[in-house]
C-alpha cells in the first residue's frame, strides 16, 4: 500500500477513536485533501480509428513509398503513426 492510501486508513481510523471535536475537525479537513484527482484528456485525438481498409491501403503505399516515415504516412492516412507501423506489421 502507497503512502497516501495508508495515510487515509489512518485517519480514518483516528476519526473513529477521538471523541475531540478540534481533532476530528482537522482529521477530515486532511482527509478532503488526500484524493486523487479525475483523469483529464488534455487534447481531442485526432485520429479516426484505424480499420481493416485503411490497414490495407497503408501496406500498399508504404512499399511504394520506402522514404517516407511512418508519422508522415499516418498523417496521409489520418492515424497515428503507431498505427501504421501495426499495420505493416501484421497486427491488423
Amino acid at each position: 500500500m502507497s503512502n497516501i492510501p495508508l495515510a487515509r486508513t489512518t485517519i480514518l481510523e483516528a476519526l473513529k477513536l477521538t471523541d475531540d471535536p478540534m481533532l476530528t475537525r482537522y482529521l477530515r479537513l486532511a482527509l478532503k485533501h488526500m484524493h486523487r484527482e479525475q483523469p483529464v484528456r488534455k487534447a481531442s485525438p485526432h485520429a479516426r480509428h484505424m480499420t481493416r481498409e485503411i490497414a490495407q491501403q497503408i501496406r500498399t503505399y508504404a512499399p511504394a513509398h520506402p522514404d517516407e516515415c511512418m508519422r508522415t504516412i499516418g498523417r496521409r492516412f489520418g492515424v497515428d503513426g503507431g498505427r501504421v507501423s501495426e499495420a505493416l506489421n501484421g497486427k491488423w
